[in-house]
């Protein structure tokens, strides 16, 4: 970005992926949806809030995860300046590390702003 002041590494000192709970699946390659719509980011360039829905679908392996510590989880990077693809890899990647689920997909849509929605997926 020439013009605005945006550095493309993050530091992901506040958000830790142990407070991600689990428990035994049920049935081993169910398929489970989680959606969130109170996930707030930091523009890292601007600093304003950006509000973002995320859903979150994957095929459980020998695991399901945890809704209300997927909650604090996403609530730890309320004051984090990340643009929405980086969460979405950041997101999917711990994911991967905490359920070992057999496939995983991280969708974002970022809120309109200046009339411009984001929308980022990982699938694995």
């Amino acid at each position: 970005m020439k013009h605005l002041k945006y550095s493309e590494e993050y530091e992901f000192d506040g958000m830790s992926k142990d407070l991600l709970d689990t428990y035994p699946a049920p049935q081993p390659g169910m398929e489970v949806t989680l959606s969130c719509s109170e996930v707030t980011t930091l523009c890292p360039i601007t600093h304003q809030p950006d509000y973002h829905l995320i859903d979150i679908t994957y095929q459980a392996n020998e695991k399901c995860l945890e809704s209300k510590s997927l909650k604090m989880y996403l609530n730890t990077f309320r004051q984090e300046g990340i643009m929405t693809e980086p969460l979405a890899v950041k997101l999917a990647q711990d994911l991967i590390d905490v359920l070992d689920p057999i496939t995983l997909t991280v969708e974002i849509t970022s809120a309109s702003r200046g009339g411009i929605s984001v929308n980022a997926r990982v699938s694995v």
